[in-house]
């Protein structure tokens, strides 16, 4: 991965004949922070490493701020995937007509927009992004870039609601596309991020770097942001319906209400009820095999069993992630009909708090994320098995406390690898 990442970093600032250097061993001439790439700053002239700063600063007694991106990985990472995070093609080649007819060592795409060739001349900057895989990744899978949008805004090059700032590809021909922003970043922030879709399939260690972050139009209109072209299923439930859910054949008591919500209006919510199973599912039913399944939890009291799941079966079978009370969150698979616990409790929940969720499942290996960090299992994914290879997603309640309510909200489902891929973002043009 590290000579991947190397040989694209290359692109931005030319090639050579020779190995690429090492990350870590990257210098390059600068003048402010924003010409580096995510990761470093500009230190006397040059670009480096914002750790190795922050280091010297602490040596001589000092407290240096990098200031620039602190973004958190990507979960598998999904920080996803996440990149929409296992719904897969064979992944179709570039359409696009390459521009030097060279391959790139190490690249997937042969060619870079010719010198001078831009987007949309309103938009007066932008910086290249690399998306660089570990794992083979299909056309349509979504991604996460970080990047310091705070630093834009200072600088006046960019709005502080982010309207002007808009994710291009150069495919056949230059193609805008959807990016959404992620749920638990915001805008005018040093880790502001957008998900999107890679434009074409990515080979196993290899890179594309077709992808352009464009910005510095003052009066750009709203920009694209339809997740249905981003991921493979969402809710925020600003609807104030369930039209994108089934209940199971007794109901239960899922509704969605105002009193707590993430990041709008409304949330799926479920009151206090006692040992009793009901499951809420995707409706029109997906099936799908590799997938992140995220969402925003907000407990009462931390005395609740509750489940998020993927691979459901129209009976009721399915693999899931599920929070028995303070003991935190397990692994478990329901086969016909009986319940059992594969993995055991991780992480305590936090009350009064909103939560963020994922599971990840890629083959038969699964993982469970809380606030993007991987809990259950601690180290490593756990091997589930073979009995389910897709299916659809959902959540799920066994007993809601006395005086409680569970919230959940903005409810993301998109393709998953565990190794995500990485998105590195350029220089300044």
């Amino acid at each position: 991965m590290k000579r991947v990442v190397g040989a694209a970093l290359a692109l931005f600032f030319g090639s050579c004949a020779c190995e690429p250097p090492a990350i870590d061993q990257l210098r390059f001439a600068c003048t402010t922070t924003d010409q580096c790439i995510e990761g470093h700053v500009c230190s006397e002239g040059e670009c480096v490493r914002a750790e190795l700063v922050a280091d010297a600063g602490r040596d001589a007694g000092t407290s240096t701020d990098a200031g620039t991106d602190a973004g958190t990985p990507d979960s598998g990472t999904m920080d996803s995937g996440t990149p929409d995070a296992g719904a897969s093609d064979a992944g179709s080649p570039d359409a696009g007509t390459p521009d030097s007819g060279t391959p790139d060592a190490g690249g997937t795409d042969s060619g870079m927009p010719d010198a001078g060739d831009w987007w949309d001349a309103r938009f007066t900057h932008r910086r290249r992004l690399v998306i660089a895989t570990t794992t083979a990744v299909d056309t349509g899978y979504a991604v996460r870039v970080t990047f310091d949008h705070a630093a834009l805004v200072s600088a006046n090059k960019s709005r502080t609601n982010g309207d002007d700032v808009r994710l291009v590809c150069r495919e056949a021909t230059w193609v805008e596309r959807d990016r959404i922003l992620d749920t638990g970043r915001a805008w005018n922030t040093n880790t502001s991020a957008l998900w999107f879709r890679v434009p074409v399939g990515i080979a196993a260690s290899s890179f594309n770097d077709r992808c352009y972050l464009y910005y510095g139009f003052a009066t750009a209109g709203a920009p694209p942001t339809n997740r249905a072209n981003v991921f493979l299923f969402f809710d925020d439930f600003e609807s104030n319906s369930l039209n994108k859910w089934t209940r199971d054949t007794d109901g239960g008591q899922w509704a969605v209400s105002n009193t707590e919500s993430h990041g709008g209006t409304y949330a799926l919510s479920y009151p206090v009820e006692s040992d009793e199973g009901h499951a809420i599912v995707a409706n029109p039913a997906l099936n799908v095999a590799d997938v992140f399944v995220e969402s925003w939890w907000y407990l009462d009291h931390d005395s609740m069993d509750l489940s998020q799941l993927v691979r459901v079966q129209p009976l009721g079978d399915n693999y899931q992630t599920n929070l028995e009370g303070s003991g935190g969150w397990d692994l478990a698979r329901v086969l016909n009909g009986s319940w059992s616990e594969v993995e055991p409790n991780q992480r305590a929940p936090v009350s009064g708090t909103w939560m963020r969720v994922g599971l990840g499942i890629e083959g038969t290996r699964m993982r469970a994320f809380i606030d993007e960090v991987a809990v259950t299992p601690p180290g490593g994914s756990f091997d589930i098995g073979t009995d389910l290879a897709s299916g659809n997603i959902g959540l799920s309640k066994w007993n809601v406390g006395v005086g409680g309510v569970v919230y959940f909200d903005d409810v993301t489902v998109r393709p998953w690898v565990e190794s995500e891929p990485t998105v590195l973002v350029g220089p300044e043009e």
